[in-house]
């Protein structure tokens, strides 16, 4: 079950994120996963918030991150709505870091029904072939 927390950094700055596992006597150490960093912005004089990856490349479902305890100057249960703009970010970054590899997938896919001599009039766009010229 995930246990998402809101932290507020020694150096001011926000995050929301999965804890994996909490800090001991023994240890200093959080182990969090998918932790995005709120920014506020004013806009028209409302105050509106965004969450990107606190780490560059760090949400996805196998990344974890360790944190020191010591740098988490308060703890929070995360509001309501925060968890929800938090989940649907999260979904978000992981859909867009799979993309690439889902477009590929998604073109074998196509081409597994193509027959043979469909394949002769494709011309493939997606590797750097120098040996023929478009």
């Amino acid at each position: 079950m995930s246990d998402i927390r809101q932290f507020k950094l020694v150096d001011g700055s926000e995050i929301v994120c999965d804890v994996i596992d909490w800090n001991s006597d023994e240890s200093d150490e959080v182990v969090i996963k998918n932790a995005l960093v709120i920014h506020y912005v004013m806009k028209d004089e409302h105050r509106m918030c965004s969450m990107r990856p606190w780490m560059l490349q760090q949400v996805q479902h196998d990344m974890i991150m360790v944190l020191n305890s010591g740098h988490i100057t308060i703890d929070a249960q995360p509001a309501p709505e925060t968890i929800d703009n938090y989940t649907e970010t999260v979904k978000f970054l992981q859909v867009d870091m799979n993309l690439e590899e889902a477009v590929e997938e998604s073109i074998e896919e196509s081409l597994s029904v193509v027959t043979e001599e469909e394949k002769d009039n494709i011309i493939s766009f997606l590797r750097n072939r120098k040996d023929r010229m478009h």
